[in-house]
C-alpha cells in the first residue's frame, strides 16, 4: 500500500475525517416534552413554554445528529420550529490531524527520506502531502 492510502486509511480509523458513507441510519427518535401541551392567551398577554428533548438512544462513536420540528397551532394558524441536535459530547473529540504531515513522496509514493532527483518524465516526479 502507497503511504497515502496508508494515510488516509489511518486518518478514517482516528476519526479525524467524515466516515466514507453510507451513513448509517437509525428508526430511534428524540423524546419531547412540554412544561405545559396547551394554553389560553388573551390579547396582549404572553406565556413561556419549556421544551425538553431528550436524544434518541444511539452509539456515541459515531456521533449522530438527530432533528425535527415542533408545530405549535391555532384554530387557523400553524407554526413550525425546527430542533436539532448531537447525541454526543464534543469536549473530548479529536477535530485536528494527528498526523505526521507535511510529507514529500517519491515518484513510487514511499517517503522521500533524502535527496533524490527527479525527470518528470512519465510518472517520475515527487508529490506533497499536507494538511
Amino acid at each position: 500500500m502507497h503511504f497515502y492510502e496508508d494515510l488516509l486509511t489511518r486518518a478514517h480509523q482516528d476519526g479525524i475525517y467524515a466516515a466514507l458513507g453510507p451513513v448509517p441510519l437509525s428508526n430511534d427518535v428524540a423524546q419531547i416534552s412540554f412544561s405545559a401541551n396547551s394554553f389560553t392567551l388573551a390579547s396582549g398577554e404572553s406565556t413561556t413554554i419549556t421544551a425538553t428533548i431528550t436524544p434518541p438512544t444511539a452509539d456515541e462513536e459515531l456521533y449522530p445528529v438527530y432533528s425535527g420540528f415542533i408545530e405549535i397551532s391555532t384554530g387557523s394558524e400553524v407554526t413550525h420550529v425546527s430542533y436539532l441536535g448531537l447525541a454526543a459530547s464534543l469536549k473530548e473529540k479529536q477535530v485536528l490531524d494527528r498526523t505526521d504531515l507535511p510529507e514529500v513522496l517519491n515518484s513510487v509514493g514511499q517517503v522521500q527520506n533524502e535527496p533524490t532527483n527527479y525527470t518528470f518524465v512519465e510518472n517520475d516526479w515527487p508529490s506533497v502531502i499536507f494538511s
